[in-house]
């Protein structure tokens, strides 16, 4: 830590002339409105029971659109004005740089749940407007015929589009094959927008505002991009690529991702031109850089391994060095990062009283970069936080290894902060050959806590709000009682571990959370 900003950080600290500089705390309307809003964030089929309503009143509004009035066998017309209206909406909602994400304070992956559910009833639509027309010239004697034409080849190159749209959809393509989504959502769409012109020229102006939608975002992504050198190192304990863009140093917030292109021939042609997205696991204006972990969870990361492992680290060990951990200089290669997006939002960490960061796995670097960021803030006296708990879940606790001294980094900038407590969890859920003196080998701090066995997430949190409500008895500048701003509660992980934390946060009473100045959650999912 620089000796001089420490210095200058302690002289601050005790300069009560000026006054601390703090972001205001607003409440959401999630606290605002609790109970009622409580039951919103219940999980009915994946969704919550909020988005399930949201889908709902949409899917209501497209059948008074095809139905009201209408006969969808005897006026096919009406389903297939339904497509060609909805076409902006779907590529709206799936833009990278999405305009309806800037009105509602959230990034685009917290919005594709309804770019998806638009796309399923496009399709809908569409089956419905072929089937209909072919039922109308069944009955008529005239099928072959009317087939023959220019309208119903253009329609069925448009529905076609739309096939190829859907079959790339399916989970297993959108989680697993990620090529073939990508490249069949290129090509479904082009077919699907050129055949509709032709189909059709009313669709001529909704294509157009859709390709004008598209455009923005490309040339809103082109702005974002950056192409840099970058250290990759494998690190075998988290099964993870480290990746440093040192000269990345500012321009984003805790708990964003940005898209990776690795320009290299080692990941061959196809990968070098395929990107993927990756929570960046340090703060802006961190002196390393710009840190990101890729997991092996596919052909991809896999690829990048091994290309990261062609220059082996390292031997793993158990200091707090770098190179103790495993790091070496790593291997240097040419990346494109895209971004940033996504993130908290509205959400400002450092505006609550306290925080607890929950991570599963590779989820730990939202965790990293948002303790980051509340540690620095209160280190620069513009924050509120109080009490910081982080819990990180492995299978295995070799994993602590390469993160040990970003931990150790953490406590050692906490410790010199009066006002702020840093707690770190670690709990692994696999039986291990780690041995008690393994463990002892590590020297831990004693903020830091390496638990066997899965969190019990509901008490932690019932400690870590009575620990909150404990300090508004405290003094505060001026001879004040210390006002309280609330708990956040910051969640990335498979799905089973968030289920864990939204249970553990509905469980907090109504008295509780009037208590502390209310619970909000902030959930960061591995996939969309």
């Amino acid at each position: 830590m620089d000796l001089n900003r420490l210095t200058r950080h302690w002289a601050e600290l005790f300069d009560t002339s000026k006054p601390r500089i703090a972001p205001m705390h607003v409440s959401s309307l999630r606290t605002i409105l609790y109970p009622i809003s409580s039951q919103f964030s219940r999980r009915v089929l994946g969704f919550s029971l909020g988005q399930v309503v949201i889908l709902l009143a949409y899917t209501i509004l497209i059948c008074f659109g095809m139905f009201l009035f209408s006969d969808p066998v005897s006026n096919p017309k009406r389903a297939g004005w339904i497509v060609v209206t909805q076409i902006p909406a779907a590529f709206l909602l799936a833009s990278k740089n999405s305009l309806i994400g800037l009105l509602v304070g959230k990034g685009y992956e917290k919005l594709n749940y309804l770019h998806r559910w638009v796309g399923q009833m496009i399709f809908i639509a569409a089956l419905f407007h072929v089937v209909s027309w072919l039922v109308v010239w069944t009955k008529a004697n005239d099928l072959t015929k009317n087939m023959r034409t220019q309208v119903s080849i253009t329609g069925m190159v448009a529905f076609s589009g739309i096939c190829v749209l859907a079959l790339s959809s399916i989970p297993v393509m959108r989680n697993k094959l990620w090529m073939i989504f990508s490249y069949g959502h290129i090509i479904g769409f082009t077919t699907f927008v050129v055949g509709a012109c032709y189909h059709v020229p009313v669709a001529i102006p909704w294509c157009v505002a859709a390709g004008g939608i598209y455009a923005l975002d490309l040339i809103l992504r082109a702005v974002q991009v950056h192409y840099k050198p970058a250290t990759i190192e494998y690190l075998p304990a988290l099964k993870a690529t480290r990746v440093v863009v040192p000269s990345l140093r500012s321009g984003w917030r805790a708990g964003q991702h940005v898209r990776l292109f690795v320009l290299s021939s080692g990941m061959g042609v196809m990968n070098a031109v395929e990107s993927h997205p990756f929570t960046i696991a340090s703060t802006s204006e961190d002196q390393e850089g710009m840190v990101l972990y890729c997991r092996e969870a596919g052909d991809w990361t896999r690829q990048l391994a091994k290309l990261a492992r062609g220059h082996p680290a390292a031997p793993l060990g158990y200091g707090s060095s770098d190179k103790e951990a495993g790091f070496s200089s790593g291997r240097t290669v040419n990346v494109l990062v895209q971004g940033p997006y996504g993130g908290p939002g509205n959400v400002i960490f450092s505006s609550f009283s306290s925080a607890m960061f929950v991570c599963g796995g590779g989820g730990i670097t939202f965790g990293l970069s948002a303790t980051q960021d509340v540690i620095r803030d209160a280190f620069d006296r513009c924050s509120r936080i109080r009490v910081v708990d982080l819990v990180w879940v492995v299978q295995d606790p070799s994993a602590l290894i390469p993160i040990l001294p970003a931990f150790k980094r953490l406590v050692s900038a906490a410790e010199s902060i009066s006002s702020v407590s840093l707690h770190i969890h670690v709990h692994y859920t696999r039986a291990s050959n780690f041995s008690a003196s393994s463990i002892g080998d590590l020297h831990l701090p004693e903020e830091i806590k390496l638990v066997p066995g899965r969190p019990d997430l509901g008490d932690m949190l019932a400690a870590l709000c009575d620990c909150t409500s404990g300090i508004k008895n405290a003094p505060a500048p001026g001879g004040e009682r210390e006002q309280l701003y609330g708990v956040v509660v910051g969640a990335c992980g498979p799905e089973p571990l968030m289920d864990s934390v939204r249970k553990a946060e509905h469980a907090v009473g109504r008295s509780v959370r009037n208590a502390v100045g209310g619970v909000e959650l902030v959930e960061e999912a591995f996939a969309w």
